[in-house]
């Protein structure tokens, strides 16, 4: 049986997983089904807010009673810890400012007359692989929720961004913390794990 909200509260959590009580945003939306509320919505909803900017990386949370969870993409709808009488609740935390490393997406442009004669959307998938080479999270986040496939294979090699940060950490340019950032960051897209 659907279950509809017309009233969203978003909270935001600091570093220590503890809510911000001045941070408490509540606000009325038309009427939606709860299990149709996706993630990717949400986080459109705090950039229309002017909570975050465009480039941030966000996470969301539920709370299950005892702990935050991350809401990951493909969760089977939301847990009933969400909803309260006519008021679907969650909680997002923003990742420290260091976790884009870029001064704009612009950087992850790929360049050469190649690209001239791709698609639009394999022009982004491009740009993606870019993001990955940069160990760039903000936008890899970003180009993700906007549409870019976490399984984008670039034309001739058929590299996808997974591979892309494999190769980035054999070769000694990527840490294995940044290797092991970057993979769930994928992964939290929809990538295929190696």
């Amino acid at each position: 049986m659907a279950r509809f909200f017309n009233h969203v509260k978003l909270v935001e959590l600091d570093s220590e997983m503890e809510p911000y009580k001045a941070s408490v945003r509540s606000l009325c939306i038309d009427p939606v089904d709860v299990a149709k509320i996706t993630l990717g919505q949400l986080v459109d909803l705090l950039e229309e807010l002017g909570v975050v900017q465009p480039d941030a990386f966000v996470q969301l949370y539920y709370h299950d009673g005892d702990d935050f969870i991350i809401a990951e993409v493909g969760m089977e709808g939301w847990p009933e810890s969400c909803c309260d009488d006519k008021c679907f609740k969650v909680w997002y935390r923003l990742a420290p400012s260091d976790e884009c490393s870029c001064s704009g997406s612009h950087v992850h442009n790929p360049t050469g007359k190649r690209f001239k004669s791709v698609t639009s959307d394999e022009y982004e998938g491009y740009r993606l692989l870019k993001a990955v080479e940069h160990c760039c999270f903000g936008c890899v986040d970003h180009l993700c929720r906007h549409g870019v496939s976490a399984n984008f294979r670039s034309l001739n090699m058929k590299y996808t961004p997974m591979d892309w940060a494999f190769w980035q950490k054999k070769e000694g340019k990527f840490t294995e913390w940044q290797f092991e950032k970057m993979r769930k960051l994928l992964i939290h897209h929809g990538a295929e794990s190696l």
